[in-house]
């Protein structure tokens, strides 16, 4: 037998004819007209009540319906006019579809299924579309079954689309969905949060199980493991963020002199809050508490086992100008040292104390967030989070505490003070055991609900 198609090319009338023999009978053939059919998948729209919309890292960008876009059916989404948007739901919740598929000639009378293979056991169940000319329309559908009871990162999540024109007899395939997936603990607190801030919590807590309000320490623990990397990155284009550090202009994580832009220097470094944070990736002590919190609120977490989250202020006693930061060389026995002309502390750079004297002077510091070389090394407040009754400070990733003698140990050297045309540097007890008081030598506390 031998098969003749002809004229044989995408949305095309083609004829098929078979031509078969018998010994002693001849040549037979019989003749068929067909329709090539081109069938593309165009958009996939992402909704229900778990359905929580998110904004791009920018703020310019809200990551509406239809989430997956190939304007011109080209099977990918990188072109002008496409779009490719995350897409956020609770953990054990369904999630909702809808689809458009273009069919191309357009067709009348066809029985229309449609179905989609998505991630696991997440699959649209076969379901009837409606037929308009050359645009196959799936309304929003429910999944078959619920996501998994727990945190989850995908990237992507494909989804592969089937179409049927024979009532579910036959099936073709439409082309797939990728979009970027977040799986939340809980729902978001914010009405549209920026995709960093699920992408860092879902990111850490990828996997985690368990009971909300009950386990929720756990979901802390796994965000604070990544936030104690020092290497947070925005989602949109895996910039580094950092704490009065630098830019990251070839994105590659590290300082690079005469390529990134160096921005340690409360000048410079303006950032406050989360958002700036994440626009400009870089912040202040207050943008890193503030990122934390927000966070954790897109995980819905503003408390953690019922123990509301607060904001705590670190601030320097009446008396002293400034607490130092770790780290600072210091020489000489007295507890009392002059500060060295050249700290800092007075606008100088830094340089090496005397040896000869009771002197202190900026030495490399505690590594901040994005792995700041060296963050500044006097501030006269600070500020750190405290949930789950501990002391946190994201800026550079120290905790957790249960008490402020603890923190202070690691965090500052001591306070500095004027005496007369000096500064000095006066160091922090050794041996007082009681944090009350170890606090009261130089900082002021001040807990504060976070908004």
């Amino acid at each position: 037998m031998n098969l003749l198609v002809e004229g044989l090319q995408p949305s095309a009338d083609v004829t098929l004819t078979l031509q078969y023999s018998y010994a002693g009978r001849g040549v037979c053939a019989d003749t068929v007209r067909m329709t090539v059919l081109e069938v593309g998948l165009k958009e996939v729209s992402f909704s229900g009540t778990d359905n929580h919309t998110l904004q791009s890292d920018d703020l310019s960008t809200t990551f509406s319906a239809p989430h997956y876009l190939d304007a011109n059916l080209d099977g990918d989404t990188s072109d002008t006019g496409d779009r490719c948007y995350p897409v956020c739901y609770t953990r054990h919740k369904k999630m909702k579809v809808g689809a458009e598929i273009r069919v191309a000639p357009s067709l009348t009378g066809a029985a229309i299924r449609i179905r989609g293979d998505g991630p696991g056991n997440v699959d649209i169940p076969e379901t009837t579309g409606t037929l308009a000319g050359d645009t196959i329309t799936l309304a929003a559908t429910e999944a078959a079954d619920a996501f998994a009871d727990e945190v989850a990162l995908m990237k992507p999540m494909t989804i592969n689309w089937q179409v049927s024109f024979d009532g579910g007899t036959t099936w073709c395939n439409a082309g797939k969905s990728a979009n970027a997936l977040y799986v939340t603990w809980g729902c978001p607190e914010q009405a549209t949060p920026n995709q960093t801030l699920v992408d860092v919590g879902c990111g850490a807590a990828d996997g985690q199980a368990g009971t909300f309000g009950t386990d929720d320490d756990d979901v802390l623990n796994r965000v604070w493991t990544r936030l104690q990397t020092r290497s947070i990155h925005r989602a949109s284009d895996a910039f580094v963020l950092t704490y009065y550090g630098f830019y990251d202009a070839n994105c590659n994580g590290t300082w690079n002199a005469g390529v990134d832009t160096d921005r340690n220097d409360p000048g410079v470094c303006t950032v406050t809050d989360a958002e700036g944070l994440i626009s400009t990736a870089n912040g202040q002590c207050h943008a890193w508490a503030d990122f934390m919190h927000e966070v954790m609120k897109a995980q819905g977490l503003s408390s953690i086992n019922g123990i509301p989250n607060q904001d705590v202020a670190v601030q320097i006693k009446p008396g002293n100008v400034a607490f130092a930061v770790r780290n600072w060389a210091k020489t000489g026995s007295s507890p009392r040292k002059v500060v060295d002309a050249d700290a800092g502390v007075d606008g100088g750079s830094p340089t090496a104390p005397n040896p000869a004297d009771d002197q202190a002077a900026d030495a490399a510091g505690v590594l901040g967030q994005g792995n700041s070389p060296n963050p500044p090394s006097h501030f006269g407040n600070h500020w750190i989070t405290k949930m789950n009754g501990k002391f946190f400070d994201p800026s550079y990733g120290l905790g957790p505490y249960t008490d402020r003698k603890a923190y202070e140990d690691d965090a500052f050297e001591g306070g500095i003070a004027p005496v007369g045309a000096d500064f000095f540097l006066r160091e922090l007890p050794a041996n007082n055991s009681n944090p009350a008081d170890h606090s009261d030598e130089i900082n002021e506390y001040t807990e504060l609900a976070f908004p």
